[in-house]
Parts: C-alpha cells; sequence; structure tokens
C-alpha cells in the first residue's frame, strides 16, 4: 500500500472493527508496525476495539507494552479501552491495577470496573467499587444497575439486591425492559419469585428476554412444572422462543424426566438448528439421558456437527446412570482420541462403570491420574464412586480407609456406599459397625436403618439357599 500515513492507516483499522472485520483489523495493524509507521492514540484504540472476550490476555500485555514505548499510557480513552480490555480477558488484577492509578474517572469507567468484577466472579470487589463510585459523587446509571444486580445474583445476596432496586427508583433512572429483565433475573436466582413475577407481570410490552430469563429462573430452582407453564404461556401469546428459552426448559423437563413434554418442546427445533448448534445439543442429549431414551441421545450425538467436553460429558453420564457400563467405557476412550480432556464429571460416570465391572486397578489409575495428569482435585462425589467401587470388590478395609482422605466431611452418601458393599458382600458385622457410625453422625437419617435391614435380609436369604442346598 502506497502513499499511507498514519491518518490512513487508522482509518483502514477502524473501517474493519466496524465491519466485524477484527481478524482482518488486526493483520492491518501488525504490517503497519512492521512498516514502522507511527502509532497514535487512535491506532491503539481501534485495535483494543478489536479484541473481544475471547483475546488472549498475552496478545493484550503485547498492546500495553507498545502503547508504554509511544508514551500513551496517561491518555484517557486509551486508558479506559485498555483497562477495558484487560477485565474482558480476565485480567481483573491488572484492570484493577489500571483502575486504581488514574487520576480521572467517568462513568464509562467506573462502569466497565463494576461490570467485570461482577462477570469474573469477584462481586464483593463490584459492591466496593460501586460504593466507592458513589462517594465520589458520580452518578450511577442504567449500566451501573445492571453490572450491580448481576453482582447480587452472583452470590445470591437478596437483601442486597433488594437494595438495589430501592435505589433505582430513587434515582429516577429510566427502568426500562433491560432494567426489569436483570430484576427478573436477579429475584428469580434468589428464588424470590413473587418479586420477579411482580416486575415480569408489569412489563407493557414482553419479548422473548424477559420470558427466557423466568422460564430459565424456574429451571435453576428445579421448578420444572413453572418452567413449562410459563413456556407454554409464551407460546400462546406468539412469542417464538430463542435458543436460551429452549434450553432452559429442556432442562426444566430434565430434572423429573419429563418425556413426552420434552419430546414436544424438540419438535419445535428445526433439525438444521439443532444439529449445528452444540447448547442445543447437549440439553437435548441431557434430557433424553436423563428420560432413559438411549436411542435418542445416541441419535442427537451422533448427528452433531461438532462436539464439547459437556456433549461428550452428557452421554456418557446417560449410559453410566443406566448401568450401560461398556458403552460408558467405550466412549470414554473415544472422547480420548478425540484429543479432549475429561473432566470432573466425567470421572464420575467412569468410575462408578468401572466399579459395576469390577476393573479396581483401572479405577484406582483414574481416580489417581485425576490429580497428578490433568489437575482435578478428586472431590466427595469421586470419593464416594471409589468407595463405591473398592466395596463392590470385598475390600472393604480399603473402602473405609478412603473416608480418612476425603477432602470434606464425611456425607450419607459415603456411608451409604460403605452399607451397600456391605449389603453386596453379605457382611452383617462390617455393615452393623458402618451403620453404627452412620447413626451417630446422621441420627435423624432414616437410610442406614433402611440399609442395615436389608443386609439382615439379604444375608439370611443366602443363609437359607445354602440350608437348602445342604439339605438336597
Amino acid at each position: 500500500m502506497e502513499n499511507l500515513n498514519t491518518v490512513s492507516w487508522n482509518a483502514f483499522i477502524a473501517s474493519h472493527v466496524q465491519n466485524g472485520q477484527n481478524s482482518r483489523a488486526q493483520q492491518i495493524f501488525c504490517q503497519m508496525l512492521e512498516e514502522s509507521y507511527i502509532m497514535n492514540n487512535l491506532t491503539f484504540i481501534n485495535v483494543l476495539d478489536s479484541c473481544d472476550d475471547n483475546s488472549s490476555s498475552s496478545g493484550v500485555k503485547r498492546l500495553h507494552v507498545l502503547i508504554k514505548g509511544n508514551n500513551l499510557e496517561k491518555d484517557k480513552v486509551v486508558e479506559n479501552a485498555l483497562m477495558n480490555m484487560y477485565g474482558k480477558c480476565n485480567c481483573l488484577s491488572i484492570a484493577k491495577d489500571l483502575f486504581d492509578g488514574m487520576h480521572e474517572r467517568n462513568e464509562l469507567t467506573w462502569n466497565a470496573m463494576i461490570t467485570h468484577c461482577a462477570q469474573n466472579g469477584h462481586a464483593m470487589e463490584a459492591f466496593k467499587v460501586f460504593n466507592q463510585m458513589l462517594q465520589e459523587s458520580s452518578l450511577a446509571d442504567k449500566v451501573t444497575f445492571i453490572g450491580i444486580l448481576d453482582a447480587c445474583m452472583s452470590v445470591v445476596d437478596l437483601k442486597k439486591g433488594i437494595h438495589t432496586h430501592a435505589m433505582m427508583v430513587r434515582s429516577h433512572v429510566s427502568i426500562d425492559v433491560v432494567l426489569c429483565t436483570s430484576l427478573i433475573n436477579m429475584y428469580s436466582k434468589c428464588d424470590k419469585f413473587s418479586a420477579a413475577l411482580g416486575i415480569f407481570d408489569k412489563l407493557d410490552e414482553r419479548d422473548v428476554i424477559p420470558w427466557s430469563t423466568l422460564i430459565s429462573g424456574y429451571a435453576q430452582q428445579g421448578q420444572s412444572e413453572e418452567a413449562l407453564y410459563f413456556f407454554n404461556q409464551m407460546c400462546q401469546e406468539g412469542v417464538m422462543p430463542n435458543k436460551i428459552t429452549y434450553v432452559s426448559v429442556l432442562a426444566a423437563c430434565s430434572i423429573h424426566a419429563v418425556h413426552l413434554a420434552g419430546k414436544r418442546i424438540h419438535v419445535g427445533v428445526s433439525g438444521q438448528e439443532q444439529t449445528a448448534d452444540v447448547v442445543l445439543s447437549n440439553a437435548l442429549i441431557n434430557l433424553y439421558g436423563k428420560c432413559g431414551c438411549l436411542r435418542d441421545a445416541q441419535a442427537i450425538f451422533d448427528s452433531m456437527l461438532g462436539r464439547n467436553l459437556i456433549s461428550w460429558s452428557a452421554i456418557i453420564a446417560a449410559y453410566a446412570y443406566y448401568g450401560e457400563d461398556e458403552e460408558v467405557l467405550q466412549l470414554f476412550s473415544q472422547m480420548q482420541e478425540s484429543g479432549l480432556k475429561p473432566n470432573d464429571v466425567t470421572f464420575v460416570s467412569v468410575l462408578s462403570a468401572l466399579g459395576h465391572s469390577g476393573r479396581v486397578d483401572e479405577g484406582y489409575y483414574w481416580f489417581l491420574s485425576m490429580g497428578t495428569i490433568l489437575s482435578i482435585p478428586p472431590s466427595i462425589d469421586h470419593y464416594n464412586s471409589l468407595i463405591d467401587l473398592v466395596g463392590r470388590a470385598g475390600r472393604l478395609d480399603e473402602a473405609e480407609n478412603l473416608l480418612a482422605f476425603m477432602p470434606s466431611k464425611v456425607t450419607i452418601v459415603s456411608v451409604m456406599a460403605l452399607l451397600s458393599a456391605c449389603k453386596y458382600q453379605l457382611d452383617e458385622g462390617r455393615g452393623e459397625h458402618f451403620a453404627r457410625n452412620a447413626f451417630v453422625l446422621f441420627p435423624e437419617n432414616a437410610q442406614p436403618y433402611i440399609m442395615l435391614s436389608n443386609i439382615y435380609s439379604s444375608s439370611r436369604e443366602d443363609s437359607d439357599l445354602e440350608s437348602m442346598y445342604e439339605q438336597d
């Protein structure tokens, strides 16, 4: 490219950013850098705008070095753009350092910092920045309140959520459908559906977003009937569901394995949309797996154009839940061949399958590999699965010893796994020993009593059968 100057390069980069061609904009920036053209604040503002949530932190850090090299780190707009990008890349400590070092902050600066804190799981820091903002007499706007409501949701703090709602009303901010949807979301996450419905019912116009938010809230709280009711109401009012709606209502159907309702909802999803969308396909695999429709779950899995870790974990969990151990282990092998590393959810299913098939050594290998090779710390669910695996093999001493290494307090599930192993091994003595401990730890839980009774019953039946054979 001939006869170009800094202004021309900036315009060229900006036009590609405005057209959503971010990769091309970054290529042009690299070319500008290679050809040693002078860069100004607009150059860096444009290239920072071309970065998105998927941009690497190392790339942003390289830009930061170039900004310093051009003595632009104190340019207010560049500084804001840089802080914003560090927040998007989840480098919150660097973003906060930039924020704290600013001599002047505008509402965009405050809102960006609050939003990044809330979205990156630092709710308390978001509240702290918000209070600092108010102390410095900066006015909160719609974006501020959305960020704070997100923070309230992430820590399920209803009290702060109600306080924020009251502040919104007092501030005379225009409470539009976007803010109302944020309030519905916050109250739903805090299990305060009376308040969520109060806001929802007052909306003059309800598009797919508030409907989906309410349905998602009910599904996440395990209230499947309400989620299905509002989904049907939404359809009756002529509002077309979107992907989020479908995923939420399918999750609701999965809670109580409502097969017919889930099947009807699946009919409403186009085949092309389902096969191309990983999230939607994963929701369908989860639904059919919970309902025991393993052929349908497998058909969805096979039809997917692309699969992620959740897809593999969902289909493996479906087979594991119904005791199809060979399928679980076969899929686990295929998953590794595909280049994906298993996660903690996958290992719960795999350990269960290995336990049912009596493969103790392999179970120990994968249990230990979780931490040493894959850096996944074993959770209490993994310990419970290993206790069940070892107990089924008759190695009850080992199963009991595993309790001492658990990452948290022994749960009723752990004790029931031991008692189940005693029943499987017809070991009354150990069953009584484990049951006595359970009576002390969980005095109000009837499950150990029932299991001990089952151990006695199974042991006596086996003894009666032996007596019959001896008489014959």
